[in-house]
């Protein structure tokens, strides 16, 4: 799994969203312990130009994006 320093919180300002993004080595590898662990995916893993991306929600709710940049 992601060790804390590839976790990126982003936050604009204190009436805009709060982007959460999480840096994942192995993508597969990650998103498969996160479903066994119980994790709640938005939506299907979407593999784009750019890397690897899936949303989820953490314990309180929050939206999160697992991503593996293209190498």
């Amino acid at each position: 799994m992601s060790h804390p320093g590839q976790i990126t919180l982003l936050v604009q300002d204190y009436d805009t969203a709060i982007a959460h993004f999480v840096d994942a080595l192995g993508f597969t590898r990650d998103e498969a312990r996160m479903k066994a662990a119980g994790a709640t995916f938005c939506e299907e893993p979407r593999h784009e130009n750019h890397g690897s991306v899936v949303v989820f929600d953490d314990i309180s709710g929050n939206r999160w994006d697992l991503m593996q940049p293209k190498s």
